[in-house]
């Protein structure tokens, strides 16, 4: 048995009983909300002088439970444990995305100027006739503000039209805005979690998240560009162990 003694503010045992009692309820009253089988007693003690004293001693009569200890936890800070969780893609996979952004933004707000710079490098100083130099401009410029538009449309899209929805009955698959591709396996049926991380993943904390039920063979849903993907996928085990 795993003894631990508390002691006043001192570092001396108590001189009252009321008082090492009332740091015993204390203790465990606190104790209780986040961890299971701490236990505190008071025990009776002499000094030097044979005068009773009193310590409060902490009995650990049972092993921890860690999953009820989060789930303790988790109800102290005001979390429901069958809260429903939307996921969507991190939005910082769109990183690698930032050079095209930059090129579409330059067309659209710097076409002229990017047109002078080209025919510099080419040794031309003069268009033919034939070619309408506002007109390249122009034309240049929308083109950089449709590519801009289709980036961005892309990304907004892809965030908002792709999630992953946990709930008390299992995990559901959302793909699309204008045509929706609906997948849910219940958590009973979900038979594997896997993660995936490339390096790339690792330095930006992100990755793929597969699952896969006890009804088929293959993955029934991967979704790619999840943030913090260790985490949810912990989440989501924890669901599934309690739904089993």
């Amino acid at each position: 048995m795993n003894r631990q003694t508390i002691l006043n503010l001192d570092g001396k045992p108590f001189e009252r009983m009321e008082t090492a009692e009332q740091m015993r309820d204390l203790l465990n009253r606190e104790s209780s909300r986040f961890q299971e089988g701490n236990r505190y007693r008071v025990d009776e003690t002499a000094d030097e002088n044979t005068i009773p004293k009193f310590v409060v001693v902490r009995a650990r009569t049972a092993k921890s439970k860690p999953r009820a200890a989060r789930a303790e936890i988790r109800d102290y800070a005001g979390e429901q444990p069958g809260a429903t969780k939307i996921y969507h893609q991190a939005l910082r996979v769109y990183l690698f995305s930032l050079p095209w952004f930059l090129a579409s933004t330059a067309m659209y707000l710097f076409a002229k100027q990017l047109w002078v710079f080209i025919l510099t490098a080419m040794g031309v100083t003069r268009l033919p006739a034939w070619i309408d130099a506002s007109l390249l401009i122009d034309v240049t410029a929308w083109i950089g503000l449709l590519w801009l538009a289709w980036l961005v449309i892309g990304v907004l899209t892809a965030y908002y039209g792709t999630t992953l929805t946990v709930d008390e009955r299992g995990i559901t698959y959302r793909r699309g805005i204008l045509v929706r591709d609906v997948t849910h396996v219940r958590f009973n049926e979900i038979r594997r979690v896997g993660l995936r991380q490339g390096l790339l993943d690792r330095l930006l904390n992100t990755g793929i998240l597969e699952f896969a039920s006890s009804g088929t063979d293959d993955v029934d849903i991967r979704f790619i560009g999840i943030a913090n993907p260790a985490r949810v996928r912990a989440e989501i085990e924890e669901r599934i162990e309690v739904n089993a």
